[in-house]
């Protein structure tokens, strides 16, 4: 970006070459601000000619020469005494303060956007930002300031343009004066100075209506109504009608909110406070459904004013949106209970919003603290059916931490009944296995499993299928791409792959759907908008009837021009989005990751996939422990536990007992192969030989005669003595003797063991003598 500047600046004045060189004043050459991010940076030459016939000798000379070249379109040079400004002469606070002073802050800023001066210019604006924070938030300079509010109109004038300058940063010292402010001139001098700085400190007085003193918190609202934010108003309404609040405070919140929206003060005073608790409900449902949109940081947290109670004032904290969602939400809930103690939604606000704050507050993987005075006791409190209603409506709005916390408490007040519809509605537990993210999927399996429900229901299968893919912990994560344009497919495919996801490529909607029920590892499903056979609607409407892939987050992807086509689906269906076509992995990231971001969690590291693991080898074991199996089959189980049987030492035991549950002659081959694997320890061999003869004898000899052959090799060859005693105790379920030629078998077995021994020689007895 290019602008023009003053040059009647005395140093400058004298210095362009009149010579040699012709400069123009008109408009400069347009320098291309949309420059690709990846052009190299502009390096000045060292011997590139200046048109100054003096070169800078100090900052000031060097910034007003850097200006100067960016009028006359030399960025080159202009980047040159900018690196002047900031390296060669050591800059300090106070003098950047001082350039500030003499240019004013926009000649920054304008710096910053010419790409050719970064990144000396975006440096310079941070710093000169910072230094200006710094002195405005200075308590002796705000002191004098605020001193001098109370001094000559003259004097007053002065002080009143240097707060407004300095910005938000000067109210908590200014609210803290209306502690010890006389009621008169004092106050109303403060009063006067407040609303002059506008509306920009609008945030620190709402943040102040949380003052435990009345003094501060009328000082707030009187300077919210003169500034008259009709944005501040719903943080009126508790103070102006909460029957707890001082009488004071409470007229000022009403008079603030007549003058903020222009009525009459009796319009104000006709509400009724049902009217408002309801109004304060609805505040609190956009923060905790996630509705409420927050302005970013370049960081991407938020800047909020929140009290300090402990410090008696008003701060600045950076927060994530989540946290800053549940801080406000929390309070407005709050609010809502105490204007209507019975109203059950309230309750539930609260309650969610707290256990969220638990929820990230100790990591999503990890159990909420329990004991008097937490959030987890006061769910057990509030019962099952406060606890279940709660938890329907965060997965309604997709509110992930407040789910995974809701969930763990479930596994406490929860019960079988827990499983069944109500008011026909499904059960918020078995719709948490179909949530988009393997963290409540897998939790809500454990809480369903914990709760042991004794007859078949619905659902079942996917708390297999959810402990099934948790076993197979290697597994990355599959984008599924539904393209009948196989060039188009395969280059969508391969952005996939740069993503780190697993491609996965079909031509028809029907071939796309059976690929997606067929694996557990797709999390992401990509459909061109003319899909074919099936068509568009017709795939999705399939994909998410099916239990196996509802909860599976959908990209549709076209040109701008087929938008229009699809808004009836993106309204008629959850967790999907549209995407124009993109070329780079990146664009795809950009495009999608907001929309990734809503429905699902960050993705699970190694480690909580080989806790994960071990959990879901700990169920199956349960399940076939507990005689189960009729209520989830875990046939499809049956390779993933093998392998962790084989691979997963302490795990191996509880994956065996899960084997020896199922009835297939796989499954009994499965026993025997670790039964027979020399290369395990022991323990292994001797629990899978224990398991394969209880299978044997629940299920019937399924072994061929090589397979017998192998078992009765490992017999001979084992040196373990328990391990060659339950290889025997195998042998011998196969009932030797009743197949043919089995009962030869067993007598050569017989005949060539060693008769037993003599018991030791005991000592002949002393032969009597003869009378």
């Amino acid at each position: 970006m290019i602008f023009r500047h003053c040059l009647c600046l005395p140093f400058l004045a004298g210095t362009l070459l009149l010579s040699g060189e012709t400069v123009s004043f008109g408009q400069p050459p347009a320098i291309d601000d949309a420059a690709s991010d990846d052009a190299p940076a502009v390096d000045a030459p060292d011997d590139e000619e200046s048109p100054l016939a003096k070169e800078p000798a100090t900052y000031q000379q060097a910034f007003d020469a850097a200006v100067l070249m960016v009028d006359i379109a030399r960025p080159r040079l202009a980047r040159r005494y900018l690196e002047q400004v900031l390296v060669t002469y050591k800059i300090t606070d106070d003098d950047l303060l001082k350039l500030r002073d003499q240019h004013g802050p926009a000649v920054f800023l304008k710096l910053a956007n010419v790409k050719e001066l970064q990144p000396f210019s975006t440096q310079l604006l941070n710093r000169v930002n910072d230094a200006f924070r710094k002195r405005g938030a200075d308590p002796s300079r705000v002191e004098d300031l605020i001193a001098d509010i109370n001094g000559t109109p003259q004097e007053r004038a002065v002080a009143i343009l240097a707060l407004r300058a300095a910005g938000p940063v000067v109210v908590p010292r200014l609210l803290q004066k209306f502690d010890g402010a006389a009621v008169g001139q004092q106050r109303d001098q403060l009063m006067y100075a407040m609303t002059k700085l506008g509306g920009q400190i609008a945030p620190p007085l709402v943040a102040a209506l949380d003052s435990s003193s009345p003094a501060q918190r009328s000082a707030a609202i009187d300077a919210l109504g003169w500034i008259g934010d009709r944005k501040v108003v719903p943080n009126l309404w508790f103070p102006a009608f909460s029957p707890s609040e001082d009488p004071g405070v409470q007229q000022a919140a009403r008079a603030a909110i007549a003058k903020i929206l222009e009525v009459r003060s009796q319009r104000v005073e006709s509400i009724k406070p049902a009217g408002v608790a309801l109004e304060l409900k609805q505040l609190a449902k956009g923060y905790f459904h996630g509705t409420h949109q927050w302005t970013l940081e370049d960081d991407g947290d938020v800047s909020l004013w929140v009290w300090n109670e402990k410090a008696r004032r008003v701060d600045l904290v950076q927060l994530s949106p989540e946290i800053a969602s549940i801080h406000v939400g929390s309070r407005f809930a709050q609010q809502a209970m105490t204007m209507a103690p019975d109203d059950r939604e309230a309750q539930m606000l609260f309650l969610g919003l707290w256990m969220a704050s638990e929820s990230l507050r100790v990591g999503w993987d990890k159990p909420l603290p329990a004991g008097p005075g937490t959030a987890y006791d006061l769910a057990l409190l509030s019962g099952p059916e406060m606890v279940s209603y709660t938890l329907a409506d965060s997965l309604r709005y997709r509110n992930a931490p407040a789910i995974l916390a809701l969930l763990q408490v479930m596994g406490e007040v929860g019960s079988k009944e827990s499983l069944l519809a109500k008011d026909g509605e499904r059960s918020p537990l078995l719709a948490a296995l179909s949530y988009p993210d393997p963290r409540v999927q897998f939790l809500a399996a454990s809480m369903i499993l914990q709760l042991d429900p004794d007859t078949k229901f619905r659902g079942a299968n996917q708390v297999v299928r959810i402990l099934n893919r948790a076993l197979n912990s290697s597994l990355s994560s599959a984008a599924l791409v539904v393209d009948v344009n196989v060039q188009r497919g395969i280059s969508m495919s391969g952005m996939l792959g740069e993503m780190g996801y697993t491609p996965l490529s079909e031509r028809t909607g029907m071939k796309g759907f059976q690929a997606a029920t067929s694996r557990s590892d797709v999390d992401l499903i990509f459909l061109e908008v003319n899909t074919l056979r099936w068509g568009l609607s017709q795939t999705i409407a399939n994909l998410r009837a099916d239990t196996r892939t509802s909860h599976i987050p959908i990209v549709i992807y076209g040109s701008e021009q087929m938008r229009p086509r699809v808004e009836s689906l993106l309204s008629r269906h959850s967790l999907m989005t549209y995407m124009l076509e993109a070329t780079q992995a990146d664009n795809i990231r950009r495009r999608i990751g907001p929309f990734l971001k809503t429905v699902t969690g960050p993705k699970l590291t190694a480690q909580q996939r080989a806790t994960q693991m071990g959990a879901a080898t700990f169920w199956f074991g349960r399940i076939a422990d507990g005689r189960r199996t009729n209520i989830y089959d875990i046939r499809s189980a049956e390779a993933a536990l093998f392998q962790v049987a084989v691979d997963e030492e302490d795990l191996a035991e509880d994956a065996i007992i899960a084997l020896a549950a199922i009835s297939t002659k796989s499954a009994q081959d499965d026993l025997k192969d670790i039964t027979v694997n020399a290369s395990l320890d022991e323990i292994r061999r001797n629990a899978a030989a224990t398991a394969l003869r209880g299978h044997i004898y629940r299920f019937g000899d399924m072994l061929s005669k090589n397979e017998k052959a192998e078992l009765t090799s490992s017999w001979k060859a084992a040196k373990q003595p328990a391990l060659a005693t339950a290889l025997a105790a195998v042998l011998g379920s196969l009932k030797p003797g009743q197949r043919p030629g089995g009962q030869k078998e067993v007598g050569d077995r017989l005949r060539r063991f060693p008769p037993p021994p003599l018991p030791l020689p005991m000592p002949m007895p002393t032969p009597m003598p003869a009378p």
